[in-house]
């Protein structure tokens, strides 16, 4: 009789609000992010003019055996310098000072989908890069971009990891990416109107 109440109760404060109220599981996140993926925006000066940059990162897919990082740089296809990306200086560093080290991959059209039983969307990048130094816009992949495999499985609820990318080199120049820290986010709750 007390859970028929409590149920009651929500599908009546529901009906009064006119939303639907749902949630989204904890899951890895960038630390004070609000935008996924999270931006970080930088200008070079090329040939005497300024040019204007922009690095997207994101937590690609996790799963009991790795944690994959997605890279984009956007370069807003007016830039005349090459971009190039190594993963030399990337690594994750957990809280008792142990480093691991990624593998360079991107997206082929064959690769497969992302489990739907997920919070992430696209495809499991299928393609190692071993050794080789891309370009973050435009990789060679079916959807732009790099990933980067880190062979540890996602972090707990109490952990703080950095995310140390390295550089990436426009032209000559050579930009520090910046450290990330990895959480995971609590369950996030929203609510949505009835049309």
């Amino acid at each position: 009789m007390r859970r028929f109440w409590k149920i009651s109760v929500v599908y009546a404060l529901c009906f009064l609000l006119s939303a639907c109220i749902g949630s989204l599981p904890p899951r890895p996140w960038l630390e004070g992010d609000k935008d996924w993926p999270s931006i970080d925006r930088f200008q070079v000066e090329i040939e005497g003019k300024r040019e204007s940059f922009e690095f997207a990162t994101k937590i690609h897919y996790v799963d009991e055996s790795a944690t994959w990082i997605y890279l984009y740089v956007n370069d807003f296809k007016r830039a005349s310098a090459p971009i190039r990306y190594s993963v030399r200086d990337a690594y994750i560093e957990k809280e008792n000072g142990e480093r691991i080290t990624p593998k360079l991959y991107i997206t082929s059209a064959n690769a497969k989908n992302i489990p739907s039983d997920l919070p992430w969307a696209g495809k499991i990048p299928d393609i190692a890069m071993p050794d080789k130094v891309v370009d973050p816009s435009n990789s060679g992949g079916r959807f732009g971009g790099i990933n980067l495999r880190f062979d540890t499985p996602p972090p707990n609820a109490k952990s703080r990891w950095v995310l140390h990318l390295g550089q990436v080199t426009v032209g000559d120049v050579r930009i520090e990416i910046p450290d990330k820290v990895i959480i995971v986010r609590g369950r996030q709750w929203y609510s949505v109107p009835i049309q």
